[in-house]
């Protein structure tokens, strides 16, 4: 994406996955990140966590990626609810930095991800991995939300304008062995 540094950091600690990452604003106008995860209760409360990733791994080639970012409901999935990020506003000339320590092994967790209920859970290790973030440019008739939810103020775009709008920012895919559960 045009004028939106994007920088990230991917290393393993004593204590965990380190993951660290700087979005830079430069455009005219606004961007939003689309980088507020939450986790779902079983009552169906949502909790935001700004430190959660999705995890996908293919164990074919080895990649992991570490993710942030809205998921389209895919062809042939009834969901009561679709699962909609919480966004970031990024004003112009500003930048927003974030840093993670994830537990290890990761266990692969992404939306509408599909359960394979008779296979067991497999244990791989990556190869490469790479850092990806939503974002949507502002533009004309951008409907932005401001909701307040447990852990205070939170950002909401419409799942029609992130399915249309959203672009993703990419880090370099590098080369670090991480345990998976997949």
């Amino acid at each position: 994406m045009e004028q939106v540094l994007f920088e990230t950091r991917v290393e393993l600690k004593d204590e965990g996955l380190r993951v660290w990452y700087r979005v830079e604003n430069r455009r005219q106008a606004p961007v939003y990140l689309v980088d507020h995860l939450y986790r779902e209760l079983r009552s169906g409360q949502r909790i935001p966590d700004e430190a959660l990733f999705y995890a996908i791994f293919d164990s074919k080639t080895g990649r992991l990626e570490l993710v942030k970012r809205f998921f389209p409901i895919p062809e042939g999935i009834e969901v009561e609810s679709p699962h909609i990020p919480y966004v970031t506003p990024l004003p112009p000339s500003e930048a927003k930095m974030q840093e993670a320590i994830l537990s290890l092994p990761l266990q692969e967790d992404y939306p509408y991800r599909q359960s394979r209920l008779d296979a067991p859970q497999m244990e791989g290790v990556s190869k490469t991995v790479q850092v990806i973030i939503g974002c949507v440019s502002h533009f004309d008739g951008l409907k932005v939300r401001e909701l307040v939810v447990s852990g205070g103020r939170v950002f909401k775009i419409s799942y029609l304008d992130l399915e249309r709008h959203q672009q993703l920012l990419e880090s370099p895919i590098i080369n670090l062995a991480i345990p998976v559960i997949y």
